[in-house]
């Protein structure tokens, strides 16, 4: 059964072909997405990752560029296991330096890499249905403890090239929430993208991402 509000009619006949009225029921099928928890762990890592339905939904990705532009979106290639419950996709075999998304204690953890290769770190979800959505973030400040100066991150919302909300996080700060609720159709791209606000120290950041149908 697809997404979205339906109406269920039935009609009752008895033995002498006497009909009642029709009955009717509305209820709607409400589609939960959930990045953390929809992510594909080791043994069988994917990107794009499927979604609990089986669809292709989730894209771990990084940008060629700083500018907010799908088609400079790339998939990141490289796949590692850092740790029991820290996996992620990244754009360099080695890590050193490069973008990063992946999963990390039940959340998103994200990384745009260095400042000198002007790259954004980017979660990509892709609607499989025409729909109105709501969409909720909840984006972690960057990391406290990787010693060094640091400036802050640039975050932002995106529905395919053009931004819905956008913010910056100083390091140490707290989580920002946000939420917001977007039409979007079939195949249609939403993209949540951390930029390195060009200092690359302490960049890493945790997100929780969720989507539902309404």
């Amino acid at each position: 059964m697809s997404f979205g509000r339906h109406v269920l009619r039935a009609r009752a006949l008895d033995r002498a072909g006497n009909a009642s009225r029709i009955a009717s029921y509305s209820f709607t099928v409400v589609g939960a997405w959930d990045a953390a928890g929809d992510f594909e762990r080791a043994p069988r890592p994917a990107n794009p990752g499927r979604d609990r339905y089986g669809n292709t939904t989730w894209f771990y990705l990084y940008s060629g560029t700083p500018a907010h532009d799908p088609s400079n979106y790339h998939l990141l290639p490289f796949f590692a296991v850092l740790a029991p419950n820290w996996e992620v996709w990244r754009n360099q075999a080695d890590g050193l330096g490069g973008s990063q998304v992946g999963f990390n204690n039940n959340q998103i953890i994200m990384n745009p890499g260095h400042w000198n290769l002007g790259q954004n770190a980017v979660l990509g979800w892709r609607s499989p249905v025409a729909s109105t959505i709501r969409l909720a973030a909840s984006i972690g400040p960057p990391a406290d403890n990787c010693g060094g100066a640091a400036n802050w991150i640039a975050w932002s919302i995106d529905q395919g090239s053009r931004t819905l909300q956008s913010g910056v996080l100083a390091r140490g700060g707290t989580p920002t929430d946000r939420e917001l609720t977007a039409s979007v159709a079939a195949g249609e791209m939403l993209y949540l993208v951390i930029n390195d606000a060009g200092d690359s120290n302490c960049d890493t950041t945790l997100v929780a991402l969720t989507v539902e149908t309404q």
